[in-house]
């Protein structure tokens, strides 16, 4: 934001003058944006250079300021595989089967 407004010096929406100093917090727009509901992050997938969604992946809509505590648990998280960089991550929920069947998997 800082960076817009030192480059263009006018707001988007009225134009009026705008420096660093006169911005100033909207706690209204900052308690809409932290209770907007949100779809977790491991309900998509990364397909080339863009997401899209995953049927398999997690189904939970919650508000975006309790993302972080989900995501962070949420059994549909990406890891890696702890044996080899040559898998592909996949689901934590997924883990247990994969390490089992890794071709890479020490014996």
């Amino acid at each position: 934001i800082v960076e817009e407004v030192n480059k263009t010096q006018k707001c988007k929406e009225c134009q009026c003058t705008l420096t660093v100093n006169t911005l100033a917090r909207c706690l209204f727009v900052e308690k809409q944006l932290r209770t907007c509901k949100v779809w977790c992050r491991w309900h998509f997938k990364r397909k080339g250079e863009t997401w899209e969604e995953d049927e398999k992946g997690c189904q939970e809509i919650f508000e975006a300021q309790l993302a972080p505590s989900h995501e962070s648990n949420c059994s549909y998280l990406m890891v890696p595989c702890p044996y080899s960089l040559e898998c592909h991550s996949v689901r934590l929920s997924s883990l247990e089967d994969h390490t089992s069947s890794c071709p890479h998997r020490p014996t």
